[in-house]
């Protein structure tokens, strides 16, 4: 299989956001009590290309109120969808300059919601969805640098509920924000309030709304002591409802609620920076916190984290877990009890964050804990049997005439009309025909060549936005937040 050439190529020729001119810091930001900054047709940040075609008649659409969509699975209901890909992608509706983190947005009732760092303050940002405009931001300061050397923006994208839009940020800053105006309505700091302790990568997982509550991953100590695992907040107040206390940290995985057995389970994938390394799947009952079961699943490695989300299964009494250092996948079956056992391992299978999806009975996704080791494959839920890997590739020519075979790496994929959109890790997409049969690219494009695209697509109205996390190596374009025209004729 063709790979692509060393990384330090693309480091070098994504470097560092230069300087730009700021977004505004608000009065009163560090207190949670923001004015928002007035809509401006100005916006130097801001690049309009065209206006989208018109929606297709009969066209079904969704808000994408998540990071993982409507059904938080990595799907959408969508359809007249654009059927190819143009060997130059999609065209280009507007695209606006970002700052650093590595969240997806959200999209409701014709707006995008984006999260990101700029300069020293996490932004919180309101844009309307066909043509960019700001409508409000607010922002407030924070003091972060990565271990790592990573992004010191946030990792978890905004969520949507009604007329309130909730923000994780970096270093543990969980926020609530008026949809209309972007006035902060409540804050809670899950550092002073919890004792959180820093992770490997700083604070990662988006919370979850469940009816009235807001649940989060707020992390234990790990295996040195019990801290507050999981914590559920009145959404509208953000008062505690109420609280598990355990070992096992925050992860970078977020919560997800699901129906399993008739009700609705919280699944929280936990684990993080603890030596040793504990973690693993906590099921709680939703609505009042009472813990139905622990399953330990976490790498013996240190220097580990658990970071993709739980997935469901249909028929809502297995879910599947994965992690990618050392012990790969499990499928785990739920009793009418709530208890877990597992039905099957699959150690070959090791997700590092991308989510995994299910489709007819099978389930697809990348598996490796780097580019270069990362495969997609196919999973028979049922039994565990993997049906295949493969790699999407894509033959790029950089601005200095060399040519270069790009994966999808460690790729994102999105469910959309029996289809797969793929997002790979270094700006390609790829329409895929994924079955148990194997996989056939049947359209692809280079958007652009960057590393660390790590975020998910997100799609709404027929438009189609995907975040460019360093520079562009094709039209050393900054880090943006670009929205494509992916409607259908």
């Amino acid at each position: 299989m063709k790979r692509f050439a060393p990384l330090p190529l693309f480091l070098a020729a994504a470097l560092c956001l230069l300087p730009a001119p700021p977004l505004r810091a608000q009065d009163g930001a560090e207190s949670g009590s923001a004015k928002p900054a007035p809509a401006d047709p100005t916006d130097p940040r801001l690049t309009f290309h065209a206006a989208p075609k018109p929606l297709p008649e009969g066209a079904q659409t969704a808000d994408w109120p998540r990071f993982l969509g409507p059904a938080d699975a990595s799907t959408t209901p969508e359809t007249k969808l654009l059927k190819e890909i143009p060997a130059g992608g999609p065209k280009i509706v507007w695209e606006v300059e970002k700052g650093d983190g590595y969240a997806t947005p959200a999209i409701a009732g014709g707006d995008v919601f984006f999260f990101h760092r700029w300069e020293k303050n996490e932004t919180i940002e309101c844009r309307e969805a066909e043509t960019g405009q700001l409508r409000w931001l607010c922002d407030y300061p924070i003091v972060y640098s990565d271990d790592f050397g990573y992004s010191p923006g946030p990792r978890a994208g905004p969520v949507v509920d009604g007329d309130r839009v909730y923000t994780a940020g970096v270093t543990g800053i969980l926020a609530c924000w008026s949809r209309a105006s972007g006035e902060a309505i409540w804050k809670v700091d899950l550092v002073q309030k919890y004792d959180l302790t820093k992770g490997y990568f700083g604070y990662g997982p988006a919370p979850v709304v469940q009816g009235d509550l807001l649940i989060a991953n707020v992390g234990g100590k790990g295996a040195e002591a019990v801290g507050a695992t999981v914590v559920a907040f009145d959404k509208t107040t953000g008062e505690e409802k109420w609280k598990f206390d355990h070992l096992w940290g925050a992860s970078y995985a977020s919560p997800r609620v699901a129906k399993m057995r008739g009700k609705d389970v919280a699944l929280v994938f936990a684990g993080g920076k603890s030596n040793p390394p504990v973690g693993g799947l906590l099921l709680f009952e939703a609505a009042t916190g009472k813990l139905l079961d622990e399953f330990p699943w976490r790498a013996q490695d240190k220097f580990s984290v658990n970071a993709a989300n739980p997935l469901p299964i249909s028929g809502g009494q297995r879910i599947f877990i994965s992690e990618c250092y050392t012990e790969g996948g499990v499928m785990l079956e739920m009793g009418e009890d709530g208890k877990v056992t597992p039905a099957y391992k699959a150690p070959d299978i090791g997700v590092h964050w991308m989510a995994p999806v299910e489709k007819a009975g099978h389930i697809y996704g990348f598996t490796g804990r780097h580019e270069r080791t990362s495969e997609l494959f196919c999973l028979e839920a049922a039994t565990g049997k993997v049906a295949w890997k493969a790699m999407p590739n894509l033959s790029t020519t950089l601005d200095n005439g060399r040519e270069m075979e790009l994966p999808a790496a460690r790729g994102s994929l999105l469910l959309a009309e029996g289809r797969f959109l793929c997002l790979g890790e270094f700006g390609g997409l790829w329409w895929l025909d994924l079955s148990p049969d194997g996989m056939k690219e049947s359209s692809k494009a280079q958007l652009f060549a960057a590393p660390h695209t790590w975020s998910p697509p997100a799609i709404s109205r027929g438009l189609l936005y995907i975040v460019q996390h360093e520079r562009d190596a094709l039209s050393d374009k900054k880090p943006r937040l670009i929205c494509y025209d992916f409607r259908g004729e």
